[in-house]
């Protein structure tokens, strides 16, 4: 009998064996689907589960809604015997033998590593991990929302490797094309940025080198309100001035190296309208040792936030420097 089709990376898609399409009603009934799946064939406690899916309802109450949930995910896996949910007092689990996950497939071939596998694996990774569900804003939903970063970096690492095979392979313009859609899930990424420009340049496409440098400087500048790593500004520079004006660097003439994804991370963190707070910002946990700093719109939030990351202490400090005239205009005036 052909496997149940489950696909979380990008848009959600569930293909019983009829072959019809099928989408379970209700957001909960999918993150019970994606829990089950990590991996198939684990066993999950039915407390920990209602209570992880629906943590502002009393015990009772947040069983029902799971058994109701898991009706509604027996019908959309289909109505034949026997059925994917195995099902017992005080535990659930998913037969691994009756599913066709993506992300497992995704975490088998990445770990082979072979060009051919890689493809493959380009081809699997259409979006994030259950795109479209917010998984930032509820805390219960740790662990997915780190099940997502997961296969994002492990992803994006695996398409910067075929960008360097398939350059290294004579086929220039499929490294491209591999970069272009590693920037479509994260358009920060410099080093991405970077092979684009020396891909370029070895062609002798000066016209799209020099493109690509201003589309890497302006998406730093707008998102992250910082200017190019050294490497980016020496690629830049070896244009000359008849194909790209030298710019003077933005950061006071800071040379730095370019971002990792968890520096990328950790800014946007701060750097998002209304996801930070002066005393603290939820970070990864044990972040790489960053010191970075830089300003938020002048408009919104006339500050200088410095993020100081320690490996296991994630912490935000702001200060903000006032002259004496603004304290003054802060105080409440003497009563006459």
């Amino acid at each position: 009998m052909r496997p149940v089709s489950i696909r979380f990376l990008g848009r959600f898609e569930l293909q019983p064996p009829s072959g019809a399409e099928a989408r379970p009603n209700g957001v909960k009934t999918v993150l019970l689907l994606a829990w089950l799946t990590m991996p198939p064939g684990k066993m999950h406690d039915r407390k920990r589960l209602s209570k992880l899916l629906w943590p502002d309802r009393e015990e009772a109450q947040a069983l029902a809604s799971l058994r109701q949930s898991l009706w509604t995910l027996r019908k959309g896996l289909g109505d034949g015997p026997p059925s994917p949910i195995m099902a017992e007092r005080s535990s659930i689990s998913i037969d691994p033998d009756a599913v066709a996950v993506d992300t497992v497939q995704f975490d088998r071939l990445i770990h082979k590593g072979a060009k051919a596998d890689l493809e493959q694996v380009a081809e699997i990774y259409r979006g994030d991990f259950l795109a479209e569900f917010d998984l930032d804003d509820v805390d219960c939903y740790g662990p997915l929302l780190f099940e997502r970063r997961r296969l994002r970096e492990m992803a994006l690492s695996c398409l910067r490797s075929l960008v360097e095979m398939r350059a290294g392979s004579g086929d220039p313009d499929g490294a491209v094309a591999i970069a272009q859609r590693a920037l479509s899930f994260d358009p920060l990424q410099e080093d991405v940025h970077a092979a684009i420009i020396r891909l370029h340049r070895d062609r002798g496409r000066l016209g799209l080198a020099p493109e690509q440098y201003d589309i890497c400087r302006e998406l730093l500048r707008r998102e992250l309100g910082i200017a190019p790593s050294a490497e980016v500004e020496e690629l830049r520079n070896g244009f000359g001035t008849a194909t790209m004006a030298v710019r003077p660097p933005e950061n006071g003439g800071e040379r730095r190296q370019p971002l990792n994804a968890r520096s990328r991370q950790a800014l946007r963190a701060v750097s998002a309208p209304g996801r930070h707070r002066c005393g603290g910002v939820s970070l990864p946990p044990r972040p790489s040792r960053l010191s970075i700093a830089f300003r938020l719109d002048q408009r919104k939030r006339p500050r200088w936030p410095v993020l100081s990351l320690r490996t296991g202490v994630h912490r935000l400090s702001c200060c903000r420097s006032r002259t004496s005239a603004s304290r003054a205009s802060r105080r409440p005036s003497p009563p006459a």
